[in-house]
């Protein structure tokens, strides 16, 4: 079965050996990730539109939100299902996977319902302009009704690496971004759709992730359950265990974060030139660019702080971080400092909530390991 065999190489391989095997598959599907998300923008593009790329820059922080609850349950299930297979509990592991896939069925339900009802003041809150206002409610619309699809998918390409299944993990990945890149142009640009077109392509390719995962546990692939009869909302999760190679990792990420921050601040003109022609608009996307540049080399920093919090248990740490990137510091700052520098504060939001939640994590990571280590004395 090939989740003995995952165990055995988590039990008996080399260390680097396993985590080469993980990483490599991991770092792949990350990657299509990364073009996932810049499809939307790349095809709405290609209408020579304006104000639609535009409606869909402002509701991508939007559509993220949901895409962070489902990293949530993923991170924190992840922590606690590998935890607790490499104690010999699969039975524990199983219903917390299974609480992870009905907490996303509920939590997207009600999630999508209230992004629905409070739309308007959620466009209002992300500064949608007259122009922009109906492509962004659209586009957001549509994205809402797939939400509890995008808890699952994004959920669960973490959950099934937590027993080895790196590969299954990437495959469910590759499949609803690669759906999505090629429904983009077709509906897109070949059927007129133009920005609710952009919407259902990434809602269809959600749906078909989530699918994925689905099956792989319907068909006795895992040894996890998705079930409903595993279902609890009992039992506590385990404590931690201090994570090792943080160092290598925090390493590693700040170099590769710099190289491809370099590489992007170098070709930012070619870049934008691929999303937008109209000339008013490219000059702002350029400028625009570059400031969120700045912080970009610390995104591999502050990924392996928030993802050691998970493996060493501390789930509230985990995500109040979570929550601060893109809410907690970021609305803030978005209102302070565009009331002191004007729309360029808009964009200097993202960088000083970057700067300022890699302070958090690194003050909870501290905190956390001292704690750690002093109980474990």
């Amino acid at each position: 079965m090939n989740n003995s065999k995952a165990v055995e190489l988590f039990e008996k391989a080399p260390v680097s050996q396993a985590v080469l095997k993980n990483a490599l598959p991991a770092m792949a599907a990350m990657l299509m990730v990364l073009i996932y998300n810049l499809a939307d923008t790349f095809f709405i593009g290609q209408t020579h539109d304006a104000l639609q790329v535009a409606a869909v820059s402002l509701a991508m922080p939007v559509f993220l939100i949901f895409m962070a609850v489902g990293t949530v349950f993923g991170m924190g299930g992840t922590s606690v299902i590998s935890r607790a297979l490499g104690q010999g509990r699969t039975e524990y592991a199983k219903k917390v996977c299974s609480f992870c896939m009905w907490g996303c069925v509920v939590v997207g339900v009600v999630m999508s319902a209230l992004f629905l009802i409070f739309m308007d003041e959620i466009l209002s809150l992300v500064g949608a302009s007259p122009d922009t206002w109906d492509y962004a409610k659209s586009y957001l619309t549509i994205v809402s009704l797939g939400g509890p699809f995008v808890l699952i998918s994004n959920c669960y390409s973490n959950v099934v690496r937590a027993e080895g299944q790196s590969s299954q993990a990437m495959m469910g990945q590759i499949l609803g971004n690669l759906l999505n890149v090629i429904l983009d142009p077709i509906i897109i640009l070949g059927f007129g759709w133009n920005i609710a077109g952009a919407a259902i392509a990434t809602v269809i390719g959600n749906i078909a992730g989530a699918l994925y995962y689905i099956l792989y546990f319907v068909r006795g692939k895992s040894t996890l359950s998705v079930s409903i009869k595993d279902f609890t909302l009992k039992d506590q999760v385990c404590s931690g265990v201090l994570a090792i190679g943080v160092p290598a990792a925090l390493g590693f990420s700040l170099t590769l974060g710099v190289a491809l921050t370099v590489i992007c601040y170098l070709f930012v003109n070619q870049i934008v030139g691929v999303f937008l022609s109209d000339a008013s608009a490219y000059s702002y996307a350029v400028q625009f660019s570059r400031i969120l540049l700045t912080t970009s080399s610390l995104f591999g920093v502050f990924y392996v702080l928030i993802n050691t919090l998970q493996a060493m248990g501390a789930a509230t740490p985990a995500l109040i971080i979570n929550l601060s990137r893109q809410g907690m510091l970021f609305i803030p700052a978005l209102f302070i400092l565009q009331a002191a520098i004007g729309i360029t504060g808009l964009v200097w939001a993202q960088p000083v909530a970057d700067i300022l939640s890699i302070v958090l994590a690194l003050f909870l990571y501290v905190r956390v390991s001292r704690k750690m280590m002093l109980e474990s004395k």
